[in-house]
Parts: C-alpha cells; sequence; structure tokens
C-alpha cells in the first residue's frame, strides 16, 4: 500500500522485527526497550540512583544504613562489647542491640555520650565508620538534592485522541494536553509522526513512519491546555485508510513535545502515544476551562478527557 503523505526515516525506534511488537511508547512515556549485556560501571551508579523511582532509592538508602550499622555492631561484639564504656555485657541478643545503636550514633554522628569507645582497636573502628557515615551522608545528601533539582514534566494527555469535524466538511486528527503544575513552560514545540506497521513475505514486520502536518505546531505560552491538531487533508495517511486498515496496520501515534521551563531556566521533554485502541472516530472535545464571576479564568484538568460524539 503506497501513500501520498511524506515518509520520513526511522527515528531511533527500529524498522525490521522478526515478531509481533508491543506498542513503542507506553502511556508513562517510556520506549519499549529492554537493554541486556550492559557492561556496569560505577560510574553509572550515580545515574542509576538519579533516574530510579524514589521508593527505590528511598529503599536502597534504607537498605544500606542498616546493613553497614549491623556489620559495625558485629565487628564492636567481635571486639568485645567491655571496649565500649556505658554498655554492662549481657550476652547476645542484647550486646548486639546495644552495638547496633552506639553504631548508629557513631554512623551519623550524633554521639549522645552515653557510650563511648574505651582502647585502641574499639576507637580505631569507631574512627573509620565515622568518615564512613560522613561520605556516605555527603553522597546521599547530594543524590537527593540531584534527583529534587533535576527539570522534570508533569503532563497529562487526554486519555483518547479523536478525529473530529473541522473546516468545511473536513474532519482532523486531535489530542490534548495539559500542565499539572503551576510552574509556566514557554515556547512549546510538537512533533507528531504516525507509525503503521506492515508484514512482510518473510512473517517479519516493518515499520513505516509518516510525519504528520500539524495546523500548529508551536506555541508561545502554556497557561492552559493544548490541543494538536492535525488536519485529514488528501496528503494525510489517515485519508487514504479506513479505520479497519489502520487497525490491521497497528497504527501508533508517536509525539514528542519540547519547551522551556522558567522554573529551572532548562529545556524540557515529555513523550506520549496513541494506539488505535485510543481512537476514537467521530468525536470531539469538551471545553476544559470557563471564565468565574470575576473574569478569571478556571482551567479544569479533570475534564482534559471529557469529549463528546459527533457526526463527522
Amino acid at each position: 500500500m503506497s501513500f501520498r503523505a511524506k515518509k520520513v526515516r526511522d527515528p531511533g525506534t527500529g524498522e525490521k522485527f522478526a515478531k509481533d511488537v508491543k506498542r513503542i511508547i507506553g502511556t508513562d512515556g517510556s520506549f519499549n526497550v529492554r537493554k541486556e549485556g550492559v557492561r556496569n560501571s560505577i560510574k553509572d551508579s550515580y545515574h542509576a540512583l538519579i533516574s530510579m523511582p524514589l521508593w527505590q532509592f528511598l529503599t536502597i538508602v534504607s537498605v544500606g544504613y542498616f546493613a553497614i550499622n549491623i556489620l559495625f555492631a558485629l565487628l564492636y561484639c567481635l571486639i568485645g562489647v567491655e571496649h565500649l564504656q556505658g554498655i554492662e555485657k549481657e550476652g547476645m541478643p542484647n550486646d548486639l542491640w546495644k552495638a547496633f545503636f552506639f553504631s548508629t550514633q557513631t554512623f551519623t554522628t550524633v554521639g549522645y555520650g552515653a557510650i563511648a569507645p574505651k582502647g585502641f582497636t574499639v576507637s580505631l573502628v569507631a574512627s573509620v565508620e565515622a568518615l564512613i557515615g560522613l561520605l556516605s551522608f555527603s553522597v546521599a545528601t547530594g543524590l537527593l538534592y540531584g534527583r529534587f533539582a533535576k527539570p522534570s514534566t508533569r503532563f497529562r494527555f487526554s486519555q483518547n485522541a479523536v478525529v473530529s469535524p473541522y473546516g468545511e466538511g473536513g474532519k482532523a486528527f486531535m489530542f490534548r494536553f495539559a500542565n499539572e503544575r503551576s510552574n509556566l513552560i514557554m515556547h512549546m514545540k510538537a512533533s507528531v509522526m504516525l507509525v503503521l506497521l506492515n508484514e512482510n513475505p518473510d512473517g517479519s514486520r516493518t515499520r513505516k513512519y509518516y510525519q504528520l502536518e500539524l495546523e500548529t505546531n508551536q506555541i508561545i505560552f502554556f497557561p492552559l491546555n493544548w490541543t494538536i491538531v492535525h488536519p485529514i487533508t488528501n496528503e494525510s495517511p489517515f485519508a487514504e485508510m479506513s479505520v479497519e486498515q489502520l487497525k490491521n496496520l497497528e497504527a501508533e501515534v508517536l509525539i514528542q513535545i519540547q519547551g522551556y521551563d522558567e522554573t529551572f531556566a532548562h529545556e524540557v521533554h515529555v513523550r506520549h502515544s496513541y494506539t488505535m485502541h485510543e481512537f476514537v472516530w467521530g468525536a470531539k472535545f469538551k471545553p476544559a476551562y470557563n471564565v468565574d464571576e470575576g473574569g478569571g479564568v478556571v482551567m479544569h484538568l479533570d475534564r482534559i478527557d471529557d469529549f463528546e460524539k459527533v457526526s463527522l
């Protein structure tokens, strides 16, 4: 099947595959790619700790904190808790717990003073632990700051893309999104691409990419929602295919949005995609904002998905 629409190069997501593949971009903006055979390096740890979900980061920090203190508590018990002034030897597990709490005080450099090392060996171990504690908390603090200081977006895309009446007797492919945060993002740009998956005679699958022309591909300000519109003209690949054909070709629309975040003074990017299961034919979006009694504009983020059926 040939189209008058302009075919473009592979944007970096691959063209030929031996088997069926999932959608290219998930609803969370991540690519459907799993890397294997990666050569791990200690230098990659920083990137991994900055990028992983917050709950994983806090879990690693917490597990590391308790593991290091348990290790040093065992060392103090091995040396003998009688060398820790302020602790009376009672036997396990009480000695281990007392050594553990002394270790936490040393590791965090709190030093309440109720327990103190007595003797060269235990003092040396406590000194090493204090140094490790200082370095560990410096690294953890830097990583935590880096996570919060890293520019990020919180865009909310409509759950569905719609094909709506457009102009005089025409129609257009549309979707919309809004910024869920109160920060201002400016100089927004959008790039939208249609992906079709063809089956080859040998059973393999080949992706074909088509750049979609947009009514407007950039805006200066972004305080409300932005509805991206692709007019379905004779040059559009949508004009030459039925809904059934698009389903057979497993059509997916890839979206790349970029803008300038004035809060971080940094350019931000976000990705999204819509598959045929998320297309609604013969629908239009309902307004997501209104004007209040005082003349102010109210943006309703909970209405970003609302649409109504119409006749094409």
